[in-house]
């Protein structure tokens, strides 16, 4: 196959970075587009006992890398996104493993801002079930093993350099104020149903299903026709709110609980908007898994 270039010109405009500096950036990534190619048609009919293929492959992640990081990097950014939602289940993930946001915050700024040139990343550990700050230097050296990358910073001084100078630290700044954290927990959201992790969010503890309200509940198109291949089921709640559960449950287990009082009734068969034990509003059920 050809890898094809992504189009960001959607950024141009973003806060805290100017128009010459982007479009300087994404040459950059389209040549590594290129390169990626000429290198796959090389190889592809290459004399593999050369010193040539030798040194073209072992660049090859290096070229990969490159490409795959400032498409990370370009796609969780946005011109028009708000804060991070401290609700959310990401953030929710974010205090259990930091402590705080703020620590977490403080901890992704000083990767970001250490000597040298790479990327600082948000790394969730399937296995593990965590997430690390780390740092990737260049595109090849520091990646961990079976971990996704959910958010990425460029720190490559081409990054910053002609808007900031030497002046990273309010380059930094400015990166942390463009996040899209919609399309940051969507990566990671599809990373946690394919290890079926859903369920141990800390949303109310046993086998609960639901990730409750989310900032994807206001950007749909995030989640879209791709839920089913996340393995995530969609359920209205109201008006307002929906719940994302993993949709390899039969549905027939999944039940109503009361947060308030704790009453469970089958999910189809609870019509009222209130609970009938307490009188508590359906935004206070939650949907949980019969055990």
């Amino acid at each position: 196959m050809t890898y094809i270039a992504k189009n960001y010109d959607r950024l141009l405009g973003l806060r805290g970075f100017s128009d010459k500096l982007l479009k300087t950036h994404f040459k950059l990534y389209e040549g590594y587009v290129a390169h990626i190619n000429q290198m796959i048609d090389f190889l592809n009919g290459a004399d593999k006992s050369t010193q040539e293929y030798d040194e073209i492959k072992r660049r090859f992640s290096w070229e990969f890398n490159g490409m795959r990081l400032h498409e990370a990097y370009f796609g969780n950014m946005n011109k028009d996104m708000e804060g991070l939602d401290p609700h959310s289940d990401i953030a929710r993930k974010l205090i259990e493993d930091f402590g705080s946001l703020t620590t977490w915050e403080k901890d992704f700024k000083a990767v970001s801002a250490m000597r040298g040139i790479g990327w600082a990343v948000l790394a969730w550990d399937p296995q593990g079930e965590r997430f690390f700050n780390v740092w990737i230097n260049e595109h090849d050296t520091g990646h961990l093993s079976y971990s996704t990358p959910v958010l990425v910073n460029d720190v490559f001084e081409h990054a910053y350099m002609p808007d900031y100078d030497m002046d990273r630290k309010s380059y930094i700044t400015a990166f942390m104020q463009v996040i899209d954290w919609v399309e940051v927990e969507r990566r990671f959201l599809s990373r946690c149903e394919g290890n079926r992790s859903l369920r141990k969010l800390p949303l109310g503890g046993g086998r609960l299903k639901a990730l409750g309200f989310s900032p994807l509940l206001n950007h749909p198109e995030k989640l879209g026709p791709a839920a089913p291949e996340m393995g995530i089921g969609v359920m209205p709640l109201n008006s307002n709110e929906i719940y994302l559960y993993d949709a390899q449950t039969d549905e027939t287990e999944l039940l109503w609980k009361c947060l308030v009082c704790g009453e469970l009734k089958p999910r189809n068969g609870w019509a009222l908007d209130l609970c009938p034990a307490c009188g508590a509003l359906k935004s206070q059920f939650v949907l949980v898994a019969e055990d």
